[in-house]
C-alpha cells in the first residue's frame, strides 16, 4: 500500500506546537474521559466516541477539515488516548495532537476526505469517506437504543388505562314462531351501550371483555339471524348482530340478561286476519284445536258472548294446564331445612367432580342436559349455596329458585357424563368421563290418544309432579317431571312432534 505523507513543513509546525504544550499546560480540573473506538471498512472509516464515566448522553463534538487536518472540538475539557486512533485508522491517520485547551484534537490525514457526523443515544460518530465515494456509511445505532425504546414502550403501556376484566359469557339463541332471540348471559349484571344501529344491523358494546361461549348459537342459530360477530376491545366486548333480509332488531333487558329480538313483520293479509280475530268473540275450543303438549298458552281477553257455555270444559293438552303452573302431588312435603338453606358440598376428583345436595327428607328431583349445561331441579323451597372456590377449572354453577323448586345450572368441561343417585335424603351428582348405571331406564314412547291426538308416555316410578321454570339463558319455558330416587334415566335425547325430551340422568 502506498502511504500519502503530509508536507514536511506541516509536520514540523504540528510537532513544535505539541512540544510547547507539554511544558506549559497543566489542567486545573479533572478532564472528562472519552472512550473512542475505530473502524475501517471499504468506502469509509468511523471514529465512535462516548463518555467513559457512564454518562448516557452523547459527547458534543464539532468536526471540520482544514488543510487535510481533521479538527474535533468538544464542549468541555476531555482526556483522550489519541495513540490508539493512529493504530485503529492506519489508512487515514498520520499524526495526532491535543491542543493546550484540552478541548480540541487535531488529526493529520493521509488523504482528503468527505465528512459526516451522527449521534445515537450515548454515541457520537465521525465518518471519513473518500471524496469519490457515493455510498453513505451505515447508520449509527447504539446498543442502548433498543433498551431505551423498550423502556419507553413500557412507560407508554403503563400509562394506558387498564382494560376491562375478562369474564365468561354465554350467548344463546332461540326461535318462537316468526321471532328469533339472542340472549347474553353474564355471571352478573353487565352494562352495555349501543355503538350503532342501522337497517338489519345492531352493534353493542359491553362494559367488560368476555370469554364467550358461542357453541350453542353456532350449532342451532335462530332462523332470523344472518350473522353474529364478537370481539374484545380495550373498552369491552363488542357484538355485531345482523338479521336476515334486514329484519328489524330490538334490544331490551330481562332481569340481568340482554335480549335481542329479530321478528318478521306480519304481512298485510296476516295483520288484517289478526285484527279480525282480536275483534271477533271467542268460540269454544275443541279438543283437537288445543295447543300442543309444550306450546305456550294463548291468553284470551274476557269478552261477553251470547253463545251458550259448553256443558263441560275440554281437557287441556298442555302439561300443567294452559297456565303452565307447577303442580305437585298432595302427599308431597317440603324437604327444605328450617333456615331454608342447603349447603352443596363440592368434591373434585381426578377427571371429574361430585356434588352432594343434602335435604332434611327424601326429595323429588330431575337431572337433565340442555345445550352445554346440566340442570338439577329439586322440589324444595330452599336456597342452594355452593362455594365457587371449591370448583375445579372448567366448572361453573348457578343457582336459582322457582315455585316449590330450587335449581342448579351446571357447566362442565366437554366430554363428561352426568350421573345422579339418591341415598336417603342426599342427592349425589357426579360428572366424569363415564356415567354410573342408573337403577332404571326410561323409554318414552308416542301413542295415539283420544280425538286423534297423540301422547307421550313413560313409566316414571315415584313421580311427584310437574315443575315449570324459565330458562334465563334461552328464554323459553321448560316442564320437568320430578320423582324420588332411585335413579330413573333416559340417556338418549328424543324428539317428538309434540315435545323434545333431553337426555336425563334422573327424571
Amino acid at each position: 500500500m502506498t502511504l500519502i505523507r503530509p508536507p514536511s513543513g506541516w509536520a514540523i509546525r504540528l510537532s513544535m506546537i505539541g512540544a510547547a504544550a507539554v511544558s506549559l499546560v497543566a489542567p486545573a480540573f479533572a478532564d472528562k474521559p472519552v472512550q473512542m473506538s475505530f473502524k475501517e471498512a471499504p468506502g469509509y472509516a468511523r471514529i465512535t466516541a462516548k463518555w467513559g464515566d457512564g454518562d448516557e448522553s452523547p459527547p458534543k463534538i464539532s468536526a471540520q477539515i482544514s488543510n487535510q487536518v481533521l479538527i474535533l472540538t468538544f464542549d468541555q475539557k476531555v482526556s483522550i488516548n489519541l495513540d490508539k486512533l493512529k493504530e485503529g485508522l492506519p489508512s487515514w491517520a498520520a499524526v495526532t495532537f491535543m491542543d493546550p485547551d484540552g478541548m480540541t484534537a487535531r488529526i493529520g490525514l493521509k488523504q482528503a476526505p468527505k465528512l459526516a457526523v451522527s449521534t445515537s443515544v450515548d454515541l457520537t460518530a465521525i465518518d471519513l469517506m473518500p471524496e469519490s465515494s457515493t455510498t453513505p456509511p451505515p447508520k449509527l445505532v447504539s446498543p442502548l437504543a433498543a433498551a431505551k425504546a423498550k423502556e419507553a414502550e413500557a412507560q407508554r403501556v403503563a400509562a394506558l388505562p387498564q382494560p376491562p376484566s375478562v369474564e365468561l359469557l354465554e350467548v344463546r339463541g332461540s326461535q318462537s314462531g316468526e321471532s328469533s332471540r339472542v340472549a347474553f348471559y353474564w355471571p352478573a349484571r353487565t352494562g352495555y351501550k349501543v355503538i350503532s344501529q342501522s337497517e338489519g344491523v345492531l352493534k353493542v358494546q359491553f362494559a367488560k371483555r368476555a370469554k364467550p361461549d358461542l357453541a350453542y348459537l353456532r350449532i342451532s342459530p335462530p332462523a332470523n339471524l344472518a350473522d353474529f360477530q364478537g370481539e374484545n376491545t380495550n373498552n369491552g366486548y363488542v357484538a355485531t348482530i345482523t338479521s336476515k333480509d334486514k329484519l328489524p332488531i330490538k334490544h331490551f333487558r330481562e332481569g340481568d340478561v340482554l335480549v335481542v329480538d329479530i321478528t318478521k313483520p306480519l304481512s298485510p293479509e296476516a295483520q288484517a286476519a289478526a285484527e279480525a280475530v282480536t275483534k271477533a268473540p271467542p268460540k269454544p275450543q275443541k279438543v283437537a284445536d288445543k295447543p300442543s303438549l309444550l306450546a305456550p298458552p294463548k291468553l284470551e281477553s274476557a269478552t261477553v258472548s251470547d253463545d251458550p257455555a259448553p256443558s263441560a270444559p275440554a281437557p287441556s293438552a298442555t302439561l300443567g294446564g294452559p297456565e303452565r303452573v307447577t303442580a305437585l302431588s298432595s302427599n308431597w312435603r317440603d324437604p327444605a331445612p328450617r333456615n331454608g338453606l342447603v349447603n352443596v358440598k363440592a368434591t373434585p376428583f381426578p377427571g371429574g367432580l361430585e356434588l352432594q345436595v343434602p335435604f332434611t327428607a327424601p326429595t323429588p328431583a330431575a337431572v337433565f342436559a340442555r345445550g352445554a349445561a346440566v340442570w338439577a331441579v329439586f322440589a324444595a323451597n330452599a336456597d342452594l349455596k355452593i362455594d365457587a372456590t371449591q370448583l375445579p377449572a372448567g366448572y361453573r354453577v348457578r343457582t336459582m329458585r322457582a315455585k316449590n323448586a330450587t335449581l342448579m345450572r351446571i357447566e362442565m368441561p366437554k366430554g363428561l357424563i352426568a350421573s345422579a343417585d339418591m341415598d336417603e335424603s342426599v342427592w349425589t351428582l357426579r360428572f366424569a368421563s363415564t356415567g354410573t348405571k342408573p337403577n332404571r331406564f326410561l323409554a318414552p314412547t308416542r301413542k295415539a290418544g283420544e280425538g286423534g291426538r297423540a301422547r307421550i308416555e313413560t313409566m316414571l316410578i315415584g313421580a311427584t309432579g310437574l315443575i315449570w321454570f324459565e330458562d334465563p339463558v334461552i328464554g323459553d319455558q321448560v316442564a320437568v317431571a320430578v320423582s324420588y330416587g332411585p335413579s330413573s334415566a333416559s340417556p338418549t335425547p328424543r324428539d317428538f312432534v309434540e315435545a323434545s325430551l333431553p337426555a336425563t340422568a334422573h327424571g
